[in-house]
């Protein structure tokens, strides 16, 4: 599941969660791969800092 349907389901976290439980890291926090890539997801609420509170 990518794209808009990722994003209504991340919409569905009410915005006073303080913890969030996932299978995988977001998009750049801990998610350092063998390959020269990220394997985290890039649609994770609070992958970028920007999304920090």
């Amino acid at each position: 599941m990518r794209g808009q349907a990722l994003a209504e389901k991340w919409s569905l976290i009410p915005d006073d969660v303080d913890v969030l439980i996932t299978h995988g890291p977001p998009q750049g926090f801990g998610d350092r791969d063998p390959v020269p890539d990220r394997a985290g997801c890039a649609g994770l609420p609070g992958s970028s800092n920007a999304d920090r509170g």
